[in-house]
């Protein structure tokens, strides 16, 4: 941390396009899992004979909080049944391979290299989540790993919250490959990069506003090329409110909009929308 502030001190170009710290998504950003994901789901639906999904249809129904995305995929449960039910997702999740790309890999070390302090936050429960980022081996990376306390996968602005308190938001970037993601950002009043080879697909996470790459391979180019200012609210933040539904592929699925000055960051970033 302190090589980086010598470096903006002293006018470094190259450090003056960085962000003052970067929160990554775990799973679908870092984690290659979304197929783990569907064939977990997919076991589900087969249980109750309804129709499987390819990835197609997974990417473009997915979304927070998970339990809604279970009803728009036809499967509902009351408060006792959805805790049954996470469970066993879980159990049937933990039984596909995930890995983590070569590029994610390339990425960590890239920002890492530059002294960039890195965090994950994550719906993913901690137990879980602190055990598969130390079986790929990046504990190391990470100043602070913030998952959540159940297997429900519902909103993560709030251990979002808890994060800032040990990593304040002025100036980071979080970067995620879903909506939830962009809301998350907003709410925090940080920036937002999202990555459209996860659990949504680019058309979905363009409706944020936010600028969109399609590989992690990219990011180091966008930031040396068009710099974080580009990625980063403006002072006030961007708000991000729910906007209806949209019937993509026979199912429902919630929209996002995008309001306020949440334009600035659709502006400056078109150029990766």
């Amino acid at each position: 941390d302190a090589c980086l502030a010598n470096r903006h001190a002293a006018g470094d170009p190259g450090a003056m396009n960085l962000p003052r710290a970067i929160v990554w998504d775990w799973n679908g950003t870092l984690l290659d899992d979304a197929q783990a994901c569907i064939n977990a789901i997919n076991g589900l639906l087969r249980e109750r004979g309804l129709p499987p999904l390819d990835r197609d249809r997974y990417r473009a129904a997915f979304g927070f909080p998970v339990r809604a995305f279970y009803r728009a995929i036809g499967i509902v449960a009351d408060d006792a049944e959805w805790e049954s039910l996470a469970v066993a997702f879980h159990a049937r999740y933990r039984r596909e391979p995930a890995v983590v790309p070569a590029e994610a890999r390339a990425a960590l070390e890239w920002v890492q290299a530059r002294a960039v302090p890195q965090s994950i936050l994550s719906a993913c429960e901690q137990r879980l989540l602190d055990s598969q980022v130390a079986a790929h081996g990046l504990t190391r990376h990470f100043r602070r790993i913030q998952g959540t306390d159940n297997l429900h996968g519902g909103s993560k602005i709030e251990v979002g919250r808890r994060l800032l308190e040990q990593v304040p938001a002025d100036g980071w970037l979080l970067i995620g490959d879903t909506l939830h993601d962009a809301e998350v950002a907003a709410a925090l009043g940080c920036g937002c990069l999202l990555v459209a080879n996860g659990h949504q697909s680019r058309a979905r996470l363009a409706q944020a506003g936010c600028p969109v790459i399609d590989s992690l391979a990219e990011l180091s180019a966008v930031l040396e090329s068009r710099g974080t200012r580009a990625l980063l609210p403006p002072p006030l933040g961007p708000t991000i409110r729910n906007a209806g539904c949209n019937r993509v592929h026979g199912l429902v699925v919630p929209l996002a909009s995008v309001g306020g000055q949440a334009r600035f960051i659709s502006q400056l970033g078109q150029d990766y929308a």
